[in-house]
């Protein structure tokens, strides 16, 4: 709430500054109030860059874990992997009619987007295949989602979950992994 005046400030003045019309001002307005909870958990990061990494990684998997769960192949994973793999989770947020882009995967906090004609609200997860190399990605991979109200999604790309796998600490993981590349692909 500190911060609010002075974002808000921040902000009617940058539009002022820029000239933009009304109607694109009332959706920037827009935008930063259904930002706000994005804001206050992005200052967390400061909070967390102070904690040594055991106590990041399991304040990350206790408050993150619930939600990547909800992916079928991390269910049982171990926690020091699941700890790492939340660490990876970054939170955004789109505007109506804003596209998502493909190769990621998203888990819905909250709001209504769509993807292939279906529609996807709280605890929806797509973008599973994303642990597939792109030669071997389903079509369906490629196609975006489409936010229809303003969404929050918790997002992981393929680099970010890779950069875990590749330290070596979970071979279980890596094993669990291949066989769901293996599903994805012939499914």
């Amino acid at each position: 709430a500190r911060d609010a005046a002075p974002r808000r400030a921040q902000v009617n003045f940058m539009m002022e500054d820029r000239n933009m019309p009304q109607e694109l001002r009332v959706r920037v307005r827009m935008f930063f109030h259904q930002s706000k909870e994005l804001q206050r958990v992005e200052g967390y990061t400061h909070l967390g860059e102070m904690m040594s990494m055991a106590l990041r990684n399991e304040v990350a998997g206790t408050s993150n874990r619930p939600w990547l769960e909800k992916v079928w192949y991390f269910r049982g994973m171990t926690d020091s992997f699941i700890c790492e793999v939340c660490q990876k989770l970054h939170l955004q947020v789109f505007a109506p009619r804003e596209f998502l882009p493909p190769r990621t995967l998203y888990i819905m906090r909250c709001g209504i987007s769509a993807k292939d004609g279906r529609p996807m609200g709280k605890g929806s997860v797509w973008g599973e295949e994303f642990i597939v190399e792109d030669e071997w990605l389903p079509s369906e991979a490629v196609s975006s989602a489409c936010a229809l109200t303003y969404v929050q999604v918790f997002r992981l790309n393929h680099d970010q979950l890779m950069q875990v796998l590749e330290s070596g600490d979970h071979p279980e993981a890596t094993t669990a992994l291949l066989k769901a590349r293996r599903w994805v692909i012939y499914k």
